[in-house]
């Protein structure tokens, strides 16, 4: 009898659960809907200091002249970690250039990640207020773009990065002519 209860009363209890779950993620009246990535924009203009220890940084100008992918990624989130082998595996593809921006992190935590997580970007600006995340449309990390030879973006995802993401929608537009938008 006590098992029954349980089916009976659980469905309504998660369906509850569920529903206060979406309406907290869910634009209120007044409130703006998440930032939409700037698919077929221009990216603007950045030049962001390198982490603490390393050189170079990185700015707007370092994406012009070739196709390159732009990962926002922090130590603190998981997915991050999570999606680093398949960000090594694609930054070890020929002609691949894959640059990193660390947002809203610690500069020590930050190398640490690298040192275990290892590091797979050419270049690395940190973004400690999230003002280049805000402008791109970053509402949650991790977050992969394709910014095409003229410096604009031709693919967005906020989210991790996965297999089929990768062989499905950015190693088309890596493989082929920098797509004219």
């Amino acid at each position: 009898m006590r098992q029954g209860a349980a089916l009976m009363v659980g469905p309504p209890v998660l369906m509850l659960a569920l529903g206060w779950f979406l309406g907290f993620g869910m634009p209120k009246d007044g409130e703006a809907a998440p930032p939409q990535p700037p698919t077929g924009q221009a990216i603007g203009g950045f030049s962001l200091p390198p982490l603490a220890g390393e050189n170079g940084g990185l700015a707007e100008t370092d994406l012009r002249g070739k196709v390159s992918v732009v990962n926002f990624w922090a130590s603190w989130c998981q997915p991050c970690r999570e999606e680093m082998p398949l960000l090594q595996e694609l930054a070890a593809m020929p002609g691949v250039t894959l640059f990193g921006i660390n947002s809203r992190d610690r500069p020590a935590a930050a190398r640490r990640f690298l040192s275990v997580a290892g590091d797979p970007f050419a270049r690395i600006g940190t973004d400690p207020d999230g003002a280049v995340a805000k402008a791109w449309g970053v509402y949650g990390l991790p977050a992969t773009f394709v910014v095409t030879a003229e410096g604009r973006v031709a693919h967005a995802l906020i989210g991790p990065l996965d297999r089929d993401l990768l062989e499905r929608e950015i190693l088309p537009l890596l493989a082929g002519p920098s797509p004219a938008r």
